[in-house]
């Protein structure tokens, strides 16, 4: 996962701001030759789930994480194909929710909402 880790990291167009909702927004554009379309699918290929989700990551990391780790992924709904090329906007809102944080991730494009999800967060073994 490491060099798919750092694939995303690459196809980031704009560093991670701040909005004036405390949302954290970024934006990503796969090329062509990105990793993640290997058999995703071959003459056709989309963004595949869990490269959304590693770039939703990518952006909550900026967020108030400090001593966490992502434990689950729930209620992931995607809407529309993101293909290559395509830029996206992955934003994160975050809420706690007892010792959880969760990042209410959303995923859009030019044609509208591609996928919604949240990330939870709980704090590392020994740091809570």
């Amino acid at each position: 996962m490491n060099r798919l880790s750092d694939e995303i990291s690459l196809a980031a167009v704009t560093h991670v701001t701040t909005g004036e909702d405390g949302r954290l927004s970024g934006k990503f554009r796969f090329g062509d030759s990105f990793v993640g379309f290997g058999g995703h699918f071959p003459g056709a290929p989309i963004v595949p789930g869990v490269v959304q989700v590693m770039a939703a990551q990518n952006v909550a990391q900026n967020g108030p994480l400090i001593g966490m780790v992502l434990k689950r992924v729930e209620n992931a709904k995607f809407f529309l194909q993101i293909r290559p090329r395509e830029i996206i906007c992955v934003s994160c809102r975050f809420r706690e929710k007892g010792n959880e944080t969760v990042a209410e991730a959303r995923v859009e494009c030019d044609r509208g909402v591609a996928a919604l999800f949240n990330l939870i967060y709980l704090p590392e073994r020994g740091k809570s």
